[in-house]
């Protein structure tokens, strides 16, 4: 969850950024930054989904379904209904003062005025209607509670439905099967292969991608739910957590090789950065904003620098053709790899109790669900700065945390709405310590 913090503090900085698709671009962009943000998109939803499905796998064998399903709509559904509007009106509202500050739009009424008018055009709810690779505005950054719940439901569906024995035997050939890979990291490469067809279509071709659109997308189900599916398997073969213990080193060094397939899909997949004019604003593509009189012109670019050093433009068409099929596979190998090393990290040096990181870790949700609207203010706010874009990135990722932790542990953790999140959780005393938490 912190990753994403950082994740969408960098986005106004990167090479590969424009205002059409973020809103917020500094003029100060760094490509070793760019590189770093799109390292971290790689596997950061990936390993959430699949520490997801290992925790749910471990409620399921201490309580019953119904428990389950009571907590997930206790600490996910009812929290997201809760957040999703407001939030969706904050980020409109900043998104609406840094084109109202910056661009001139509203051609000089105020802000308030400018902001009711674009709440009720028909531009703004044009932005909520589903498209095919799910993009458009829908769930913005909580499209990761919308697709958990759509998991939760499967989980709880699948659990409760008395399967006939022929279905229970693959289920537990599946166990066995995982069991099998799970014994060495390089038996990782068959379930990677396995997932191409079930990778998200537009990770066959980008990088910076998510399904926020409030209709579902079928290849982003498949495809988060296998890390879901993944978590859910590794903690039925538990064992083999000191395998990951022992070897993560082989995981990583398997995701640095499928690095290199992401690499082919930037090379045979240009980037297009769009140059905008006139003041031309965030989805001014879909042809319904106001003037019609905006331009843009483009620029071919790979949106990883390092490739810059290595290829002048895109491969011919025969050459890329055979080429294809090596993104899919590099996207699964790097989800799979990357989160059994980072399980396998967590559990070597970082398996001890710590009140410290317990805290970190109950905050981390209530930030993610805060951050994305600070993460868009702050830019806008030192636009006009002639600041370095690392300097800029580093005060807003500072800067959000801080608000963040503060709101939290002040109006957040000791209320109803953080028992309503994580559990109830007791202020200390000056008089002693308490207990943390009433129950887990």
């Amino acid at each position: 969850m912190f990753l994403g913090i950082v994740l969408h503090a960098g986005l106004p900085y990167m090479t590969s950024t424009d205002r059409i698709f973020w809103g917020v671009v500094d003029p100060s962009r760094d490509p070793a930054l760019t590189t770093f943000v799109l390292w971290v998109h790689s596997f950061r939803m990936e390993l959430f989904y699949m520490i997801s499905g290992f925790f749910s796998c471990m409620v399921l064998q201490y309580r019953d379904n119904r428990y389950f399903v009571r907590q997930r709509v206790k600490k996910l559904l009812i929290p997201f209904l809760c957040c999703w509007p407001l939030i969706m009106l904050w980020l409109e509202s900043v998104v609406i003062y840094h084109e109202w500050a910056h661009y001139g739009m509203g051609g000089g009424s105020g802000y308030w005025a400018t902001l009711r008018d674009r709440l009720v055009s028909e531009e703004y709810w044009l932005g909520y209607q589903p498209t095919p690779n799910g993009g458009n505005r829908g769930f913005a950054h909580l499209w990761f509670m919308h697709y958990l719940l759509l998991f939760v439901a499967t989980n709880a569906v699948i659990v409760a439905v008395p399967w006939p024995a022929a279905f229970r035997s693959l289920w537990e050939r599946l166990v066995r099967c995982a069991d099998w890979v799970l014994a060495h990291p390089l038996r990782i490469l068959l379930p990677a292969v396995v997932m191409i067809p079930m990778v998200a279509e537009p990770k066959w071709f980008t990088t910076i991608e998510a399904p926020s659109s409030i209709r579902p997308v079928f290849r982003y189900y498949t495809y988060y739910g296998c890390a879901y599916l993944a978590g859910y398997l590794l903690y039925t073969n538990r064992h083999h957590l000191e395998t990951l213990k022992a070897r993560w080193g082989w995981y990583a060094a398997i995701s640095l090789v499928g690095w290199s397939g992401i690499m082919v899909r930037e090379y045979i997949h240009m980037h297009f950065v769009m140059d905008t004019h006139n003041g031309a604003r965030f989805f001014f593509p879909h042809g319904s904003v106001i003037p019609a009189t905006e331009f843009a012109t483009d620029q071919h670019q790979f949106i990883f620098p390092p490739l810059e050093l290595l290829a002048n433009g895109p491969p011919s068409i025969s050459l890329a053709e055979p080429l294809l099929l090596i993104p899919p596979l590099a996207v699964s190998l790097v989800m799979l790899s990357s989160s059994l090393a980072l399980f396998g990290i967590a559990l070597r040096y970082f398996d001890r109790s710590s009140p410290r990181v317990r805290y970190w870790s109950d905050s981390a949700y209530f930030l993610y669900v805060l951050h994305m609207p600070v993460t868009m203010i702050l830019p806008s706010l030192m636009l006009p700065l002639p600041w370095h874009g690392l300097v800029k990135f580093f005060i807003t990722t500072v800067a959000t945390t801080a608000i963040g932790l503060v709101l939290y542990e002040y109006c957040i953790r000791y209320t109803f709405i953080g028992t309503q999140m994580n559990g109830r959780r007791i202020r200390p005393t000056k008089t002693g310590p308490t207990s943390e938490s009433a129950g887990t």
